[in-house]
């Protein structure tokens, strides 16, 4: 009777564990997560463009370095800037017209019968998932970019101010360089965001 009794408290137990464990399991509504992905991406974007815009402001005492030395270097700059943040702004108007679009995509889904309508959001969020890999890596590479960036621009003033030519020389054309880069990544992001409009728009059509 004994070993009966202890037999059952162990099933017992094992059931009340089993039934804590799956109610301690979240599952992620697909909705939500579309939602919550796409904010992500468009602040990240958005703060990289208003730190990248201030990244690179040439200093009228950069600009008269070893006697405007440096002129032409810094207006080449300039125009990577200027490249740079209509980039951002292309991607800006992109990020508004994919929120934009998932609203309209949430609009077909209120009309369609629960079961359904998580079916599809499911579908949508595993087409995104190809998309924001990508997007997610470029933004971890861009961060890489611009931190060496700032590094170069320290080493350019402190070379400045240590009248060290070679020394300014260098970092000024590795910080062209590395803009240069970041502009590279801009032109990957821009189809990824229109690829990303485009999977929306199939679900409004």
């Amino acid at each position: 009777m004994k070993k009966l009794l202890v037999v059952l408290a162990l099933i017992v137990m094992t059931s009340m564990l089993s039934v804590s464990v799956f109610a301690d399991t979240t599952v992620v509504d697909p909705q939500q997560a579309v939602d919550t992905n796409i904010t992500a991406d468009t602040n990240t974007d958005t703060a990289v463009a208003a730190s990248e815009t201030k990244d690179d402001i040439v200093k009228k005492e950069d600009v008269k370095a070893f006697k405007g030395k440096f002129s032409a270097l810094l207006a080449d700059l300039n125009v990577l800037r200027t490249e740079c943040k209509a980039n951002w702004d292309q991607i800006k108007t992109l990020n508004q017209s994919i929120k934009t679009q998932w609203t309209a995509v949430k609009t077909v889904l209120k009309g369609k019968k629960k079961d359904e309508a998580k079916k599809i959001a499911e579908e949508i969020k595993a087409k995104l998932e190809p998309d924001r890999t990508q997007v997610k890596a470029i933004h971890t590479d861009i961060k890489t970019l611009r931190d060496q960036k700032k590094a170069e621009w320290v080493n350019f003033r402190a070379a400045v101010k240590a009248r060290d030519e070679g020394k300014a020389t260098t970092a000024i054309n590795n910080i062209i360089s590395l803009k240069k880069q970041i502009i590279d990544k801009q032109k990957v992001l821009l189809p990824l965001k229109n690829d990303i409009l485009t999977i929306l728009k199939g679900y409004t059509a």
